[in-house]
């Protein structure tokens, strides 16, 4: 289970004792990690495409174990983590890929916690580009907007044309909703609308018992 901290405005993971593995997608310096309570037998791993904050991290959390990675391509196994973390970074990204990643690396019965962006982020973005007349940085909320809306109508980001490095977009409950949904999560729930948090888990493996019919004895006995 992850529930997460109130500090004014900013929300931070906190897992519970049974998430041994966590990742952080996006980690930054690596401090969500740092603070998300994890045991010291527990293993904390964070990716982030940003070398230098990776660098600074590293000297700052020791504890944390960061590399420079991609969340459309984290570089582990099949369901080697407990728990997945994304604080505010998964807008940033070509989210369906991202989410596919992150239920690969999930063990079944795993936890995600995710911090997005409403268009109401992207539109204060546009209202200052407008104020301070930055027409380029206008034409890339725009962009900003047109992928939020493909996203939530059909499931699609698209990289920002003038610069393919970057991917950015907008997110609604129904769209990150049906995502995690399509990636084989469940129990989705959006536990704040300010700021977005939304909180899944992969479902466990379901138990079956195989039984063999006695016709002497006329009963079924549990194998």
């Amino acid at each position: 289970m992850i529930t997460h901290i109130a500090e004014g405005v900013r929300r931070w993971p906190a897992v519970s004792a049974d998430l041994k593995r966590v990742l952080d997608v996006g980690c930054g310096l690596g401090d969500a990690l740092a603070r998300c309570g994890l045991s010291y037998e527990g293993l904390a791993v964070g990716i982030d495409v940003n070398f230098d904050e990776l660098k600074i991290g590293r000297k700052k959390f020791p504890q944390v174990q960061l590399c420079c990675a991609s969340g459309e391509a984290i570089p582990f196994k099949d369901a080697v983590f407990d728990a997945v973390l994304s604080r505010v970074a998964l807008p940033y990204m070509d989210i369906p890929k991202a989410v596919a990643e992150i239920a690969r690396v999930l063990r079944p019965g795993g936890a995600i916690w995710l911090v997005l962006h409403r268009a109401d982020f992207v539109l204060s973005g546009v209202a200052e580009s407008v104020r301070n007349r930055k027409m380029k940085g206008l034409f890339f909320r725009f962009y900003v907007l047109a992928n939020g809306m493909l996203l939530h109508l059909a499931g699609r980001n698209f990289r920002f044309p003038l610069n393919r490095m970057r991917c950015e977009s907008f997110q609604t409950e129904s769209s990150i909703r049906r995502l995690l949904l399509q990636a084989g999560f469940e129990e989705i729930k959006v536990l704040e609308r300010r700021p977005f948090i939304v909180t899944a888990t992969l479902p466990k493996p379901i138990e079956t018992t195989q039984f063999r019919a006695d016709n002497k004895k006329g009963f079924c006995a549990g194998i």
